[in-house]
């Protein structure tokens, strides 16, 4: 039986001796790998090491400050010469305009009266019951600034009371209904408001209420009588 540890096994196979050449060989080629792949990952990370493309959007990716700005400047608030301030609300009251008084715990119809005689408009709304004339509240509010042609709003505790009919037929339409309106009753103009008042209905002294309606019938002309 041959030894185990014979000359046989010391010696080298045929062709199993690696060349200086083919070492070297293997060597070049790691570098040139190595060379060539950090070169790809670097343009792939969008470097640059020539002349700028000259292809469309599609060449390359966008830095990101071209799509969405630095994180610095969208972190900043705007710099106080780049805000526009709101243009701050001017009044419109006229020279004559006044505070409007505080008329509250008053006799609506006085305040009525009074707010007319100012040439401020005036609507007065009541409850559905209770007697009690006195006004509870006001729009606009005591102390705010109004003028003429405002209205003014009367809010009142009772309901409303019994008002007077005007006889206005025969006068000029628009002044007709400036007349109902100073009783407190509110003008229907059935025919228009040109010429004169021909009809009225209720005719005094009727039996109205605060803000119920006065029918108006106007016209240039007063309508014949028809024949038999």
């Amino acid at each position: 039986m041959d030894q185990p540890n014979g000359p046989w096994q010391t010696e080298e196979e045929p062709g199993s001796r690696r060349s200086p050449g083919l070492i070297a060989a293997a060597a070049t080629a790691v570098v040139v790998l190595a060379l060539v792949g950090g070169t790809t990952g670097y343009l792939l990370a969008g470097g640059s090491t020539g002349p700028a493309s000259t292809g469309g959007p599609s060449d390359g990716p966008l830095s990101p400050s071209a799509t969405t700005g630095s994180p610095q400047a969208a972190s900043e608030s705007p710099s106080p010469a780049s805000v526009t301030p709101s243009a701050r609300p001017t009044s419109t009251a006229p020279a004559d305009g006044f505070r409007l008084p505080d008329v509250t715990g008053r006799d609506f119809e006085d305040v009525f009266r009074e707010l007319r005689g100012r040439k401020l408009g005036v609507q007065v709304f009541f409850r559905s019951t209770g007697d009690s004339r006195r006004v509870e509240r006001t729009e606009p509010r005591a102390g705010e600034i109004v003028w003429p042609g405002i209205t003014v709003k009367l809010f009142v505790a009772g309901r409303p009371p019994e008002a007077s009919v005007p006889g206005v037929v025969g006068l000029l339409c628009n002044e007709a209904g400036r007349i109902v309106a100073e009783h407190g009753l509110t003008p229907r103009y059935e025919t228009g408001r040109t010429g004169t008042v021909w009809r009225q209905d209720p005719e005094p002294p009727g039996a109205l209420r605060w803000n119920d309606q006065v029918r108006l019938f106007c016209a240039a002309e007063s309508p014949s009588p028809s024949a038999p």
